[in-house]
């Protein structure tokens, strides 16, 4: 199945992994999103993954697999209002 033919989480078979390359990530669903086609990028969830504790994030899940590569979108949330540093402080720690 390619992943043009995705076109949202309902569209998919039971068990049905996803699984894109890299270049797929970028070409077809960061393209979309930015587009802002969120029912083309519905199978991606949106959540700022650094506020998340990393046993949470399987719930996070808009399709729900045992695979143990996950994909998100994640906005950035900066540490300093100038700065570049990631703000990756969560309730239990640090990412």
């Amino acid at each position: 199945m390619s992943l043009s033919k995705i076109l949202a989480k309902e569209s998919l078979r039971l068990g049905i992994g996803l699984s894109p390359t890299d270049e797929e990530l970028i070409n077809h669903y960061l393209k979309l999103k930015i587009n802002d086609d969120e029912k083309q990028v519905s199978v991606i969830r949106e959540i700022d993954v650094c506020k998340c504790e990393p046993w949470d994030l399987p719930d996070k899940l808009a399709i729900k697999t045992t695979d143990e590569e996950w994909f998100f979108f994640c906005p950035k949330d900066r540490k300093y209002q100038n700065g570049q540093q990631l703000n990756r402080e969560t309730l239990a720690g640090y990412w």
